[in-house]
């Protein structure tokens, strides 16, 4: 399939991702993605940008990719990341085997109490367990940003250092000897512990990455011991998302990059993923949950935050009958901070399930009087600019779509608008043509929904749909949500307590809900979010740390801090399944996900929990001891079997081979070696034990 224009829906500047962080909130400033409609200056023009490609693999020209300096860096399915240069995009449109183009989305960043809590004290010491789980041998990839390499809590008890390996993805190669990881072409990769204590940090203003590695897999060697994560003994493996270069393509690389490390050095991983987005169909379908669905597998497992939004208004669902067909839907834009001047930027994502007729309207407010309006051509493929008279200084620019990703209605709105004048507002006004749902999501860091308490328009729902992209919607991710285990508490230095304005064992206020866009139970279970003590980077002068506790070694600084949100609830579970894995190296996303429905705790504030789940609760709260007892039995369920010739119907192209240790092999190896070994189907869902004999 050849395309005669360039199917790209992201616009002028991309809709930013943020952690599921709470007090502080940390960000970087958002970096323009730009199409062949907002032609780069000499300035920016030879600087790579990041996409996804969908694509025709047997029909795909990938010379002509070469000659127009596009860079593989990731292949999943159908899918895949590149990295090219911006001026590319418009001839990219013409090579054969390409079908759809998605220019990136950049991203923000969004333990002593929650281990004894969740029981995780208990799993680490092995109470009523054969052992200890620890997650020793097992990888912790964290995808982030503000690590302190040189923390005490990612060294052992010798002194040693505990991360491996880093891809610290925005820096170039003249700022470093370190090279650029292959296949992906770009950043530095930080693989001894020289290097890595060398670099010392990725970030002088954020400790949002060393608390969430810390979460996990801290290793504290302080407070004896209280401090640690919840994966004290795993590896850990870090990408550093600085400098403008966070976004979800190069999440997808970071993703692959850490599965990579797992995979070369035998050992099963889990990824923690504490970012989220309102950009996209929220159903699983986005080309980063694809992705991110393909590469998990039996040993690959990734965990996300659901995110923080519950409280918010910025989401409005709608199913349209016959009976509303021809009635509109509209809603007001609110811009944050401001009411009447916004900054440049903010955009709405519009999905349907048929055609919509699509405006956006300038009303006076004292009046309900329509002052301007502007339509969207769902005909056209070009990027139209919506001006809406001399009361609003600047302008919209919309994109609409029929999305071959799935098959809805698609407009992205992005606003450019500077002021407007005081008592007026735009409102957005959808009109079905046919019976059809509906969703629109504005991004929920520059533009809200509102009805301005007007008759007739649509006000947001509390508690209905704010789980976010990224780390709440795709298919095999397990989402965590968050509940508090501190709402009081004391700041280091200070003797009088603080208050949290959460209640001790409930869900956080914060905590985003589901269900997705096509009506799945999201997030899956809970874990401890607020207030989080652990690892914060010595080298952050942002002025935000809550310091918990501080220690002196030797001179250097050992501090721990308070943070709440998802984003520290989803280290917590990543940290827990790293210990599972150490006891099931082969576990799949999908049993994950039994174990979670099996062994999530429920009591007086979760209530009694339906069998699909709750969209608040998920199963419940997390039980480590619960989850490591079913690993077990996981290890002991399965026949065995002899030889290899698979006579149980696998396919062994596409099974994978383990030791009983959970170190995959290649068939040949295994063949010459002899022994026993676990073999695994693709999709996790089929797996025996077979006794191979020894060749002769």
């Amino acid at each position: 399939m050849r395309l005669s224009k360039v199917a790209l829906i992201t616009i002028l500047c991309a809709i930013p991702l943020v952690t599921n962080a709470q007090k502080p909130v940390q960000r970087l400033s958002a970096r323009a993605a730009l199409t062949t409609k907002n032609v780069p200056t000499d300035s920016v023009r030879s600087c790579p940008i990041s996409a996804y490609l969908t694509v025709n693999s047997s029909a795909l020209d990938r010379e002509a990719l070469s000659r127009l300096g596009v860079k593989v860096c990731l292949e999943a399915g159908n899918k895949m990341t590149v990295r090219m240069p911006v001026e590319a995009i418009a001839q990219l449109s013409e090579v054969e085997g390409v079908e759809y183009i998605e220019t990136s989305t950049t991203v923000q960043p969004m333990m002593d109490i929650a281990r004894r809590e969740t029981g995780g004290a208990d799993m680490n010491a092995g109470i009523g367990l054969q052992q200890p789980y620890t997650g020793k041998g097992v990888v912790v990839g964290i995808v982030d940003y503000g690590f302190d390499y040189t923390h005490a809590a990612f060294r052992d008890a010798n002194g040693n250092l505990r991360i491996k390996s880093v891809w610290e993805q925005s820096q170039s190669q003249g700022q470093s000897q370190s090279q650029s990881p292959e296949p992906f072409g770009y950043g530095i990769e930080l693989t001894t512990p020289d290097e890595i204590l060398n670099a010392k940090a990725d970030l002088l203003n954020n400790s949002h990455g060393t608390h969430v590695a810390s979460a996990a897999a801290g290793s504290s060697l302080h407070a004896d011991g209280s401090l640690r994560g919840m994966a004290s003994d795993a590896d850990i493996v870090l990408v550093s998302m600085t400098d403008g270069g966070s976004n979800n393509v190069n999440i997808s690389n970071a993703i692959a990059y850490i599965f990579n490390y797992a995979e070369r050095n035998g050992q099963p991983c889990v990824i923690n993923l504490s970012l989220g987005s309102h950009s996209g169909p929220h159903d699983g379908t986005s080309t980063f949950d694809r992705i991110a669905d393909e590469l998990q597998g039996p040993g690959r497992l990734i965990v996300g935050s659901a995110g923080n939004h519950r409280a918010d208004r910025f989401h409005i669902h709608r199913d349209f009958t016959a009976y509303d067909k021809g009635k509109p839907l509209s809603t007001f834009i609110s811009y944050i901070k401001t009411p009447s001047v916004s900054r440049v930027g903010g955009d709405v994502d519009i999905w349907g399930t048929e055609s919509l007729q699509t405006n956006l309207v300038l009303y006076k407010l004292s009046t309900g009087e329509e002052v301007e309006r502007a339509a969207i051509s769902l005909g056209s493929e070009e990027v139209q600019t919506l001006s809406l008279g001399r009361n609003v200084t600047g302008s919209f620019s919309a994109k609409a779509e029929v999305s071959p990703l799935n098959g809805k209605t698609h407009i992205l709105l992005q606003s450019a608008v500077t002021a407007i004048r005081s008592g007026y507002a735009i409102a957005i006004e959808v009109t079905p043509q046919t019976p059809c749902t509906l969703d629109i999501w504005a991004d929920n860091t520059s533009l809200r929904l509102t009805s301005n308490d007007m008759e007739g328009f649509a006000e947001p729902t509390a508690d209905d749909a704010t789980i976010c992209e990224i780390g709440g919607t795709a298919n095999r991710i397990l989402t965590v949500g968050a509940y508090t285990t501190r709402a009081e508490y004391k700041i280091y230095g200070d003797p009088n307590p603080h208050q949290l304005n959460e209640t001790d064992g409930d869900l956080c206020s914060f905590s985003s809900c589901g269900p997705t866009a096509d009506g799945r139970t999201k997030p899956e279970v809970t874990a401890p979010g607020a207030f989080i003590s652990a690892a914060v980077s010595q080298y952050d002068n942002s002025g935000t740390k809550i310091l918990s506790q501080f220690f002196n070694d030797g001179g250097t600084e050992t501090s721990y801090g308070y943070m709440q949100g998802t984003s520290m609830s989803s280290p917590i579970v990543a940290g827990i399944v790293a210990a599972w894995l150490q006891a099931y190296p082969q576990l799949t996303p999908e049993q994950l996900k039994e174990i979670i429905r099996k062994t999530s705790r429920t009591d007086s504030f979760t209530g009694q929990i339906a069998s699909a789940g709750s969209n608040l609760w998920g199963y419940g709260k997390i039980d480590p001891v619960a989850g490591v007892k079913e690993c077990q039995i996981l290890t002991g369920i399965r026949d065995i079997d002899y030889g290899l010739g698979f006579g149980f119907g696998f396919d062994l192209e596409s099974a994978a081979i383990y030791t009983p240790s959970g170190i995959r092999v290649s068939k040949e190896n295994a063949q010459a070696k002899g022994g026993l070994y676990i073999i695994v189907t693709r999709d996790g869902k089929a797996a025996r034990k077979v006794i191979v004999p020894p060749a002769p």
